[in-house]
């Protein structure tokens, strides 16, 4: 498997690290993920708002100062493109996405 394939069923965390121009991590109070899955479906997430287990979690902070993670478990075989943005007084986007295979033979 490739750096970015992974299997149905397989829990992903998926971070989103901020950081100033020192290379200091840096917290937000206005961070969105948003995931699309094959087919077009559409998730969006925001840091500390909601509730839920699994996929239905909201936004995490991570172990550090600006680091962030959204837990997804993929039962979608195909490419999952993801994204995060920022807002505030901190200000960034990241896009990336990654494959799913299916992990039952």
């Amino acid at each position: 498997m490739l750096n970015n394939e992974f299997l149905t069923g397989t829990t992903l965390n998926i971070y989103a690290e901020l950081k100033d121009e020192s290379g200091y991590g840096v917290t937000t109070s206005g961070l969105t993920f948003y995931m699309t899955e094959p087919g077009g479906i559409g998730y969006t997430y925001y840091f500390g708002s909601g509730s839920g287990s699994g996929n239905s979690e909201p936004v995490q902070a991570g172990i550090s100062t600006g680091i962030y993670f959204k837990q997804w478990t993929p039962s979608r075989t195909g490419v999952h493109k993801y994204s995060w943005k920022a807002t505030g007084s901190t200000q960034a986007t990241f896009k990336s996405f990654f494959d799913v295979k299916n992990g039952e033979w």
